[in-house]
C-alpha cells in the first residue's frame, strides 16, 4: 500500500468507526399496526398427514417393543377412521367408483367401503406423486412376476403387494430388518 493510500485509511477508519457505532434514526411518521395475521384452519386431510407423519417417525424407532408398535398402529387406524368420517364426499366417491369401472384392473376393488375410497383419493391426489415413482420403479419387475404368479397358481395381482411392502424398492429395510422389494426376513 502506498504512503497517500495509508494516509486515507487511516483519516476514514475513524469515520467509519463512528459511523457504525452512531445510534440509529427514529422513524419519523405515524407507525402503523401489523396487518391481522391469516390463519388458514388446516383441511382433514393436512391433519391426516401430519398425524400418520408423526406416527410414522415413531414407527421407524428401532427401541420400539412390540407393544409399542402395536399402539403405533392402533393409532393410524384411528386416524384414518376418523379422515374417513370427515371426508365423507359423495361426488369425489362417485368420481372414483367410475374411474374404477373404466380401468381394467383384473380385480374388484370394492367402491362400497369408505376406507377404501378415501386410499384412492390419496393415491390420486397427496400421495399421486410416490405412487407414480412405486409404479413406475416397479415397471420393469411387474409383467415378469405376474408371469411367474400365473405360472405357479398365484393371483397376478398380488404383485401390488410389493407396493405396500417397499414401493418396489429393492434396497428396502424395515426396522423389523425386513429386506428387499417383498420385505422377507432370514
Amino acid at each position: 500500500m502506498t504512503r497517500d493510500g495509508r494516509k486515507l485509511l487511516v483519516l476514514l477508519l475513524p469515520v467509519l468507526l463512528a459511523w457504525g457505532c452512531a445510534p440509529a434514526k427514529k422513524p419519523t411518521g405515524v407507525a402503523l399496526a401489523p396487518a391481522p395475521a391469516i390463519v388458514k384452519a388446516p383441511s382433514p386431510t393436512d391433519s391426516l398427514f401430519s398425524t400418520m407423519e408423526q406416527l410414522s417417525t415413531r414407527a421407524e424407532n428401532p427401541d420400539l417393543t412390540d407393544e409399542q408398535a402395536a399402539q403405533v398402529a392402533r393409532e393410524m387406524t384411528q386416524a384414518l377412521t376418523n379422515y374417513d368420517a370427515l371426508t365423507a364426499d359423495q361426488q369425489s366417491d362417485q368420481e372414483v367408483e367410475a374411474a374404477l369401472q373404466q380401468a381394467h384392473l383384473g380385480f374388484a376393488i370394492p367402491t362400497d367401503n369408505p376406507a377404501v375410497l378415501t386410499y384412492v383419493q390419496l393415491f390420486q391426489t397427496k400421495l399421486h406423486d410416490w405412487f407414480e415413482r412405486a409404479l413406475t420403479r416397479g415397471g420393469p419387475y411387474i409383467p415378469r412376476m405376474k408371469e411367474i404368479f400365473k405360472d405357479e397358481g398365484v393371483p397376478p395381482s398380488l404383485v401390488y403387494l410389493a407396493i405396500v411392502e417397499s414401493a418396489f424398492n429393492p434396497d428396502a429395510v424395515s426396522r423389523a430388518r425386513a429386506v428387499g422389494m417383498w420385505q422377507f426376513m432370514a
